[in-house]
């Protein structure tokens, strides 16, 4: 008479006996990521197992689903910081790329086109035109965008106001 015996599962005080073979879904394997399925022979028979080791499972299960998440997670965006780093990519180009603002690269804008004049910058952001500039250095400007610069506060503070601050129409 041969007899047989049943794989079991231990669960650290009782041996369980093991589910027969089935197919079921993998993450490692590559049918699995296509869509498709792959041999599992190392899920126990849940119906066997006692109610304590169904409720530790039922709650060790999605944390073990988050830890392994959060691994690839952590894996793929050290994959594409180190790629970024290697190609001169900025967090930012790679942030506007990702949202859909996609810039022209710097060698095809016009020559003409002015940044401050509505154009974007290398990570997808429009530039705004100065609405203020230092009566003193015209080559100061602001867009009254942000903190004041330290020139809009002295000119405020020696008695100044905005409205002498402001570009004129038409001046460049």
């Amino acid at each position: 008479m041969t007899t047989t015996t049943t794989p079991t599962i231990s669960n650290g005080t009782t041996a369980v006996p093991r589910a027969p073979e089935r197919e079921m879904p993998t993450s490692k394997s590559p049918a699995a990521s296509a869509g498709g399925t792959a041999k599992v022979d190392a899920l126990p028979d849940l119906a066997v197992l006692p109610d304590e080791v169904l409720a530790l499972l039922a709650d060790e299960a999605p944390r073990e689903q988050q830890r392994r998440h959060a691994k690839r997670e952590a894996d793929f965006f050290e994959l594409v910081r180190e790629q970024a780093r290697v190609l001169g990519i900025t967090p930012a180009r790679i942030a506007a790329r990702l949202a859909g603002r996609i810039p022209r690269p710097p060698a095809q804008r016009p020559a003409a086109a002015r940044p401050e004049a509505g154009g974007t910058d290398d990570d997808g952001r429009r530039h705004v035109r100065a609405k203020y500039r230092n009566p003193r250095d015209h080559a100061q400007r602001w867009s009254g965008r942000g903190g004041k610069p330290q020139w809009v506060l002295d000119h405020l503070a020696a008695e100044g106001t905005m409205e002498e601050l402001l570009i004129p129409e038409g001046a460049l």
